[in-house]
């Protein structure tokens, strides 16, 4: 039998029977069942660990077709090391190498996680003689500057390594502060510039820069449902490197804007028609 609890966004005063995580109502209420607010019942934690996440805006799509206040990751089974990449998905420029420090994190951030946190047995240590060092002058951190895929993409040809290695390589220098995207082509069709917003474009960065098959990450900004992830989109079995970034859905038809330089056939994305696609030079920008 499934294992899973119920959710609301709640950024009032906590509600009797439950836990209050930032702006999230998580349990079973003893008080205020009243369908204000809502609750959602959360994924099958058997399957994996789950982190929640609010979203005021209320633009979560859910399986009934409504949209929801809160959304929800669940990582690729019970293990430390799927909990661990699935929170530095979720986080904004962290990089965790603990399952407890995810958690910690998530928590003091206003997500809920499954994760079962355990208190360390401090191991005593012999008291050092300190020794005075002098003090450094801080030297300033320049702000991210802008990583850029850019290729061309031929119109009923697979994009082949040179095009695979180019992502790849833009995935890795993902690395900074972002909190812009431009995602446009050469084809004349409207694609998506100066898109802001401080922290979930940074999730996508992020989620970009660390994701491999199985896992996947949505968002919504400006109403535009943004996604990264992979599900079958290496024709000829799933690879790591097979990352699709995409509006709509993934490995969709439905998308009017994605890239899929990995997917190794000719519905490697575009702008406006992303399956079977014209001849064109698609750019990704983040800064």
């Amino acid at each position: 039998m499934a294992t899973s609890r119920p959710f609301a966004y709640n950024p009032g005063s906590q509600i009797s029977g439950t836990q209050q995580f930032g702006s999230i109502a998580v349990g079973t209420p003893t008080s205020g069942v009243t369908g204000n607010p809502r609750w959602w019942n959360g994924p099958d934690e058997d399957l994996g660990y789950v982190i929640a996440q609010s979203v005021p805006e209320n633009t979560q799509p859910s399986p009934d077709g409504s949209t929801a206040s809160v959304g929800f990751f669940r990582s690729t089974g019970l293990t430390e090391s799927s909990y661990i990449q699935t929170a530095n998905v979720v986080s904004v420029n962290q990089n965790f190498t603990t399952g407890n420090q995810a958690y910690l994190w998530l928590s003091g951030n206003g997500y809920w996680s499954s994760w079962n946190y355990t208190t360390p047995t401090p191991t005593p240590t012999p008291t050092a003689t300190p020794t005075p060092t002098p003090t450094p002058t801080p030297t300033p951190t320049p702000a991210g500057s802008a990583v850029t895929f850019s290729q061309t993409f031929t119109s009923g040809v697979a994009p082949g390594s040179t095009i695979e290695t180019a992502w790849t390589t833009f995935r890795g220098q993902l690395t900074g502060t972002y909190t812009k995207f431009d995602f446009f082509s050469s084809n004349g069709q409207a694609g998506y510039t100066g898109i802001t917003d401080s922290v979930r474009v940074q999730q996508l960065a992020n989620a970009l820069r660390t994701g491999t098959t199985g896992i996947s990450f949505t968002t919504t900004i400006s109403g535009v449902s943004w996604n990264v992830g992979c599900c079958t989109c290496r024709n000829g079995g799933a690879l790591n490197g097979a990352v699709e970034f995409a509006n709509n859905g993934l490995c969709s038809g439905g998308s009017t804007a994605a890239l899929r330089p990995w997917i190794n056939n000719n519905n490697w994305g575009g702008i406006g028609t992303t399956v079977g696609a014209a001849t064109q030079t698609l750019t990704l920008r983040f800064y």
